[in-house]
């Protein structure tokens, strides 16, 4: 499953950037395959 941190804000108060949001994960036995950082459409 892929998860944006964007989309995760909206529902946990997030303040760690995404190298240690995938440390907490993987502490509490979530796995994670990967990081994929993103550039964001501006219009």
């Amino acid at each position: 499953m892929k998860v944006s941190t964007r989309w995760l804000s909206r529902y946990l108060d997030i303040r760690i950037d995404g190298e240690e949001l995938c440390e907490v994960f993987t502490s509490i036995w979530l796995e994670v395959e990967g990081i994929e950082h993103l550039e964001t459409a501006r219009q």
